[in-house]
């Protein structure tokens, strides 16, 4: 048994914040078959409040020396030169 399943419902009755599971499931669905179009220059998708929302990424998804960190450790880790 996964630790979700021991605490989700209990967290959720006490944060009701949290997203649903059907809620995110149902958003990803509607992204994937582009029965929702994202707002022209939007990339990012979040789910606050089972609201589906289009975010400015964060100053760290924004940064060349991480994104250049990514692409090197990624290509380290499946044996490609970076």
């Amino acid at each position: 048994m996964t630790a979700w399943r021991v605490f989700g419902g209990l967290l959720h009755r006490m944060v009701p914040r949290f997203n649903s599971k059907e809620a995110g499931g149902a958003h990803l669905g509607a992204i994937a078959l582009g029965r929702v179009d994202p707002p022209a220059g939007r990339y990012y998708a979040a789910v606050r409040r089972d609201a589906l929302m289009w975010l400015d990424p964060s100053k760290l998804a924004r940064d060349d020396r991480v994104r250049d960190a990514l692409w090197r450790d990624s290509a380290s880790l499946v044996g490609l030169q970076p």
